[in-house]
């Protein structure tokens, strides 16, 4: 790995969104070197998937296509609470 962290979230619901914001606002204060560089909710057409959208993150509706992104991703964290995403993320993976 060289210079920043590439992470990607998975889930933008209730407990993703918070879990954005803070993550976001803790990378900013702290100077942290990690960038989100995907994420991957059912509705892209919500409000904070639309914002990451207009910061060039890349907005997906299907785990697997995060998955795709290969070694463009660091870490993937899944927020989905979703046992069949984990395990066709292990799979794909």
């Amino acid at each position: 790995m060289s210079g920043k962290i590439r992470v990607a979230l998975l889930g933008l619901g209730e407990v993703g969104q918070v879990f954005a914001e803070h993550f976001l606002e803790v990378i900013q204060t702290e100077k942290m070197p990690i960038e989100i560089v995907a994420v991957c909710d059912h509705h892209t057409d919500s409000p904070i998937a639309l914002g990451f959208a207009q910061n060039g993150v890349k907005v997906f509706k299907d785990a697997l296509g995060v998955a795709a992104l290969g070694d463009q991703i660091d870490i993937i964290i899944d927020l989905t609470g979703n046992s069949r995403t984990r395990q066709e993320l292990r799979l794909k993976l």
